[in-house]
Formats: C-alpha cells, structure tokens, sequence
C-alpha cells in the first residue's frame, strides 16, 4: 500500500516525484519538435523503393524500381500458386480496386454520329 502524505508535504507518494519536478502544465515535453532534417518513414521507404535495380528479362538486361520488382515478383509468385502471395495479391487489388478503375479508359460507341458508352473503342 502506498505512503500516505503528511499534511505539511514533506513526503511524496510512491512514483510521484515532487511538485518542483513534475511536469508543469502547458509546457511540450519536446518543445524543439521533430528537427526539419529528419524524414519520417514513409519518405525513406519511397525513397529506398524508386532506387534502380537491374534484372535480366528474356536474355535483356533492364533497369527498373525496386517497386517494381517487388511488384513483379509478388505477382511471379501468386501465379505461381502460392497462397500467401495469392491472399496479399487479392487484399492489394481490393484496396486499389478505385485507384484501377479511375486509369481504366472509357470506351465509347458511335451511332451515326452520337456516343454511348461501352461497346466500341474510338
């Protein structure tokens, strides 16, 4: 069981440190703030991600993204037929599902000189 504080203050409770060093109210515990230097973590993966790699395509010799890779290698690997590639292919797909089908282009048909949609590419 915790002390008990005598009326004058003398004696402080189990971690509770003394009023003088407590932290005082409407003061940051990091009043600098993060340094204008550093990057977060998403700015370092996107940058580790765009840095070329060579692969070796059909006998050719290519340049691509580390992303691409990646993204080529996942898809090799869920034709392939392995599950966990072939779950993470689906979840990815799922979450991008808005993304693809804004970039799909519209097709558009053509009755003597008015558009509908959907049957014929112009």
């Amino acid at each position: 069981m915790a002390k008990r504080c005598k009326p004058n203050g003398d004696e402080h409770l189990y971690s509770q440190p003394p009023v003088e060093h407590r932290f005082r109210k409407g003061v940051s515990g990091n009043p600098k703030g993060r340094g204008k230097g550093t990057k977060n973590f998403v700015t370092i993966f996107m940058t580790a991600m765009t840095k070329s790699v060579t692969i070796t395509e059909n006998g050719t010799r290519k340049k691509i993204s580390k992303l691409a890779a990646a993204a080529t290698q996942l898809a090799n690997d869920a034709a392939r037929g392995d599950k966990k590639s072939i779950q993470l292919m689906i979840a990815l797909l799922q979450a991008f599902e808005p993304t693809i089908e804004a970039q799909r282009p519209k097709e558009a048909l053509i009755y003597s000189g008015v558009l509908a949609e959907g049957d014929r590419m112009v």
